[in-house]
C-alpha cells in the first residue's frame, strides 16, 4: 500500500518538515470537496459578507437590524471559526471561497 506524501516527510525525523507536512496536510483536507465553511449561513455569513465589501459595524448593524454589540460579537466569533485575526483576512476568506456575492464583488 502505496503512503501519501505528507505521511512519508512527517515520518522523516526533521520538524521542520514535519510541520510542513502538517500544515499541507491541512490544506489538502481544507481543500477537499467534503469541506465544510466554518461560516455556513445565517447572521454570520451575511455579517462575512458586508465586512468583506468594507461595510463598518455601524453600516453593517443599521443594514441587517441589528445593535453594534451583536455585530462586534458575530465578528469575533467569524475570526475565530476561521482563525484569522481581522477584517481583512476574513474578507480575503470570504472571497477565496466565493462567499461573496456578485454586489458584493462590485461593492455597496
Amino acid at each position: 500500500m502505496e503512503r501519501h506524501p505528507c505521511e512519508i516527510v512527517s515520518s522523516s525525523g526533521n520538524p521542520a518538515a514535519e510541520r510542513f507536512a502538517k500544515l499541507l496536510s491541512r490544506d489538502v483536507v481544507f481543500h477537499s470537496p467534503a469541506f465544510v465553511h466554518p461560516v455556513t449561513g445565517g447572521t454570520k455569513l451575511q455579517v462575512l459578507q458586508l465586512v468583506s465589501t468594507g461595510m463598518s459595524n455601524r453600516k453593517i448593524a443599521a443594514e441587517l437590524v441589528l445593535s453594534e454589540r451583536t455585530v462586534d460579537r458575530q465578528l469575533s466569533n467569524i475570526f475565530t471559526k476561521l482563525r484569522v485575526s481581522s477584517r481583512a483576512a476574513a474578507t480575503a476568506y470570504a472571497y477565496q471561497h466565493d462567499l461573496v456575492g456578485a454586489a458584493g464583488r462590485a461593492g455597496r
